[in-house]
């Protein structure tokens, strides 16, 4: 195939559009949808022109011929992201920033990003990982492990069968098209589809497109003036959505730019006409931009979120993405000129294939050694040394000697006026839990839900919402039987409560579907409302507990905590089965990570919000429940905001693991504070007179 400048020009406008997109989220995002198909176009090409040839490439050839190219660059970006990771941002996001580098460089980072529930239309581009984009690296990787495959399948199975290869290699890509297009429409049709935004899957189809555009072109004989016609068309149409957001992504408003991107490819072309937009296209400038395209796809979103973060700015002003884009394009040249051309062009490299498989090899050694290494350092270095196993339970016990202040007591610390722990990291004490261990601080019960609490309600993991059923004790203790009902904010109190449970001898279990609640009928998300619905017939038909625990009021990062919607019928509902509910007061919620806060190295004293701004003065609603309904209330916002501000550190512990999660660690210091809210509100004199009258 001769040099088309003009894919290259073509190249250069798509990736202005994802500057543009990324700087200032200007257009669509189908800057990314393109370079897609042009790589599949390009791709698919060679492959049935060598295979029409009776020239059939074995496809692991192909891989590493393709992968020799993609990996240095990318390795060399990895580690010099990592480096400026550890220099620039906060020790919080440290190890998360290292999984993506292991996931980009083994071609997994969007089923990563997908398994994390990333959103990549979030607003505030500092908060972002720096590798994120590489999203669409690893999902072309996967392609290109998988259309040589099938263009090698395709070949074998045509001459074997006499069949022409280019037609069959038609069928079978058509094929693929519509099936990945399908997937996506039905995903698009029930409102799932951006939870599928880093799925490969939906994504097949464009490059599946640019394979179909490759394998027809031979095919397509229009006149020098339709030509020139379909590829202003074409390349217009990619302009317009690239300025303009038309659509949702991803989606079949997609389907417009891939087919304009389709009739450049098929119809730009200098030899049609002096007018043809191929000309245009083929300026120098921009030529020279898309020469450089792959590399300035690596580094501008780095030197974008790391710039970003280091000046703790939420977003870019015109002049600083003007000036971000230049010092990207100046990387992305050296980054071509140093590492990209000479394993390009290099014959010692090049000479065969085995060759290029060290190179390959060679890369993704290195990129893990060093991966390897920083991991075992971050270990290390994020990780705290505390007490030995049983001292810090024993916090309890020390709070109690007069002006005793253990270090790692939490909300303990309160017992023994440790304001001097609020807020602030003691000289000498690194808080807990160490910044290593935070994906740790979800808390479950033990067992799975047997005996009275068998026959739960079991979604699985539906459309990211977690469902389980877990239970307090193995065997029956003869106690109450309690069910602490709610989304992952009720999860998070399980340690808090255990103390209660202990005393009492109750047998308890954790219903849980992580972001659903209560339902009414203004709720938008049908999983949550079937299990809404699911769960309330499983509590007053079939276990029929004793007692339910649920969260009656709900935090909000813009105001003050609120009644949820819903919770006078909820509770209603249960007492008609004969069933107590006790209402638990939600934490405090933030509009920015309290832990990155508080663990970020900055101001700590910062952290955290005033309480007048997280908890309202009074809650009437829950007054009128508790004289109308078989309800009590718990409420831990005095333990949580003391005073009247709510810390992110207190008693030498990290209050939150996130912008609205409380620590298991220090949840569990809750447990006194719990148990004395049972008590002081009424609520366990009446659960005491309940199981006296079993």
């Amino acid at each position: 195939m001769n040099f088309r400048a003009e894919i290259q020009g073509f190249r250069a406008l798509s990736i202005a559009q994802v500057l543009l997109y990324h700087a200032w989220h200007v257009g669509s995002p189908i800057g990314v949808d393109v370079f897609i198909m042009v790589s599949a176009y390009l791709l698919t090409g060679s492959l049935v022109r060598r295979a029409e040839r009776g020239s059939v490439q074995p496809f692991w050839e192909r891989w590493v011929h393709i992968f020799k190219r993609l990996l240095p660059p990318l390795a060399v970006t990895m580690v010099a992201v990592l480096a400026a990771t550890v220099v620039f941002l906060p020790k919080t996001r440290w190890l998360e920033i290292l999984n993506q580098s292991w996931a980009s460089l083994f071609y997994y980072q969007n089923w990563y990003l997908q398994s994390q529930s990333v959103d990549y239309f979030a607003g505030n581009t500092a908060l972002d990982s720096p590798l994120m984009h590489l999203w669409s690296m690893s999902m072309q990787g996967q392609i290109f492990l998988l259309f040589p495959l099938i263009v090698w399948i395709v070949a074998h199975i045509a001459k074997r069968a006499g069949w022409n290869v280019r037609k069959f290699a038609l069928l079978v890509f058509s094929v693929l098209a519509v099936a990945s297009l399908a997937w996506l429409l039905v995903k698009f049709a029930d409102g799932s589809n951006s939870l599928y935004y880093f799925d490969t899957r939906s994504r097949i189809w464009e490059f599946a497109i640019g394979s179909i555009v490759a394998i027809v072109e031979p095919w397509i004989r229009v006149s020098n003036r339709v030509s020139t016609m379909l590829g202003w068309l074409g390349v217009g149409v990619v302009v317009v959505f690239g300025l303009v957001s038309i659509g949702t992504y991803p989606g079949p408003a997609a389907l417009a730019p891939m087919l304009g991107a389709a009739f450049m490819l098929l119809f730009a072309r200098k030899e049609t006409s002096s007018r043809s937009v191929a000309h245009a296209l083929s300026w120098r400038p921009l030529v020279y931009v898309g020469d450089n395209s792959y590399a300035l796809y690596l580094v501008h979103w780095p030197i974008f979120v790391i710039t970003l973060a280091a000046l703790e700015a939420d977003a870019m002003s015109i002049p600083m993405g003007i000036f971000l884009s230049g010092v990207s394009m100046l990387v992305a040249i050296a980054l071509t000129v140093s590492v990209d051309t000479p394993v390009r062009v290099s014959p010692r490299i090049n000479v065969s294939a085995w060759r290029k498989l060290g190179v390959v090899s060679a890369s993704v050694a290195a990129g893990s050694m060093v991966f390897a290494g920083a991991g075992a350092w971050m270990d290390r270095e994020l990780s705290v040394a505390t007490y030995e196993a049983g001292q810090l339970e024993d916090a309890e016990a020390d709070a109690t000697d007069e002006g005793a202040l253990e270090p790692y007591m939490g909300a303990l610390a309160l017992e023994v006026s440790g304001d001097e722990t609020l807020n602030r990291v003691r000289e000498g004490i690194e808080p807990i839990p160490a910044i290593a261990d935070i994906g740790k601080e979800w808390a479950a019960y033990p067992f799975e839900c047997v005996g009275e609490f068998a026959g739960y309600p079991d979604f699985g993991k539906a459309a990211n919402h977690a469902n389980s059923c877990r239970q307090r004790l193995e065997a029956d203790a003869g106690g109450l039987n309690v069910v602490l009902w709610g989304d992952s904010h009720m999860e998070q109190y399980l340690p808090a409560f255990e103390q209660v449970a202990e005393d009492e001898g109750w047998n308890a279990a954790a219903l849980l579907m992580g972001g659903c609640g209560i339902a009414t009928e203004s709720t938008a998300d049908e999983t949550c409302v079937a299990w809404y619905e699911e769960s309330v017939r499983w509590l007053t038909e079939v276990a029929r507990p004793d007692v339910v625990v649920l969260l009656a009021t709900a935090g909000s990062s813009r105001g003050p905590d609120y009644v949820v919607a819903g919770a006078e019928d909820f509770v209603a509902t249960l007492n008609e089965a004969g069933i107590f509910a006790v209402g638990v007061r939600d934490n405090p919620r933030f509009a920015s990570d309290q832990f990155e806060c508080a663990a970020g190295g900055g101001d700590v004293s910062e952290c955290g919000g005033s309480r007048e701004s997280i908890y309202a003065e009074s809650l009437p609603r829950i007054r009128q429940m508790e004289s109308s309904l078989e309800f009590g209330f718990v409420d831990l916002s005095g333990t949580l905001c003391p005073g009247d501000w709510c810390p992110a550190i207190m008693g030498d512990m990290y209050v939150y693991m996130d912008n609205n999660h409380l620590t298991s660690t220090f949840s569990g210091t809750l447990a006194p504070a719990m148990a004395r809210e049972f008590e002081e509100s009424g609520t366990l004199e009446r659960l005491q007179a309940l199981e006296a009258s079993r």
